[in-house]
This record gives structure tokens, C-alpha cells and sequence, in this order.
């Protein structure tokens, strides 16, 4: 029979404590796939507000919605962003009317995961919008033009739908 040396007893508690961190961490944040898919579905909320953003300055220069978000594109101060970083397929976007007077329109996205309840979606800096809540699958959001921009008067907050 042979003894255990006290560096062998130390590297064995030490080995499992990390196995313990390590499986701890992966219960407390999810495995990396879902992490992958977390920030893949924020850069989409910030894809969806960059192009509100760019929406909203063509409406300022036009005093009309476009057709299509490719003719946002033509204007000098768009960030172009038309399509999903991750499949390529493009951005959901309709020009859906007004409601009281406020052009109306709605951004749509196929999201891999609900937005997690305890985890608040990143915002761009001066957002109008705030937080972007989603579940997975395909949603669309509800959005009007600001009133600044249509003398308008209505609110900005998202509403939101699933298609």
C-alpha cells in the first residue's frame, strides 16, 4: 500500500475545485454555444436600432419612409446595415401606415433566443427605444418616426409583434 504525499492530496483539491468552477460557471451563465447565440441575437437589437436610426434620418431628409431599406442606403449618413451578420438574410422592414399622423413602421429579425428575463439587452449610447425585448424565432417591432422629425405628436416606445 502506498501513502499519498501531500502535494498529491493538494493537486487533487485543487483539481476539484476548478472542475467545481468550471461547472459552476457553466450552470450560472449557460455552455458557450448559448453565450454565442446571446450576443449574435444583441448585435441584432443593435442592427434593428442602428437601422430605426437610419430610418429615421431619411424620414428627416425625404418626409417619407422608404420602400425598401436598400434605397437607405443612397443617404450619405446611413450605416447601411440591411442584413442578419450571422445567415445574411435580410432585415424584415414594412412602412406600415400612421397613427396619428406619426409614420408608422415595423423592424423584424429572426432571433436564436428569447431575451433572457435578468439580462438586459446592451442599447446603442442615446438609444430611443431602451431596452429591446424578443423571444427566439421571428418578431417584428412596431415603431413610429419621433415626433421631432414629423410635428407629430405620439410615442416612441416600441410596441412589438410576432410574425
Amino acid at each position: 500500500m502506498s501513502r499519498l504525499s501531500g502535494q498529491t492530496v493538494l493537486a487533487g483539491v485543487v483539481s476539484l475545485v476548478v472542475g467545481a468552477a468550471i461547472i459552476g460557471g457553466i450552470v450560472l451563465i449557460g455552455p458557450p454555444s448559448e453565450q454565442r447565440k446571446l450576443r449574435m441575437d444583441e448585435r441584432r437589437v443593435k442592427d434593428l436600432q442602428r437601422i430605426a436610426s437610419d430610418l429615421d434620418g431619411y424620414f428627416e431628409a425625404h418626409q417619407s419612409l422608404p420602400k425598401s431599406l436598400q434605397d437607405t442606403t443612397k443617404t450619405p449618413v446611413i450605416f447601411g446595415i440591411t442584413n442578419d451578420p450571422q445567415t445574411g438574410a435580410a432585415y424584415g422592414y414594412q412602412s406600415t401606415g400612421a397613427v396619428s399622423r406619426t409614420p408608422t413602421f415595423q423592424l423584424c429579425a429572426t432571433f436564436e433566443l428569447a431575451t433572457p428575463e435578468d439580462i438586459a439587452v446592451p442599447v446603442l449610447p442615446n438609444s430611443r427605444y431602451g431596452r429591446w425585448p424578443h423571444p427566439a424565432g421571428r418578431f417584428c417591432y412596431d415603431l413610429r418616426v419621433p415626433a421631432r422629425f414629423d410635428n407629430a405628436s405620439g410615442l416612441t416606445a416600441p410596441g412589438s409583434t410576432r410574425e
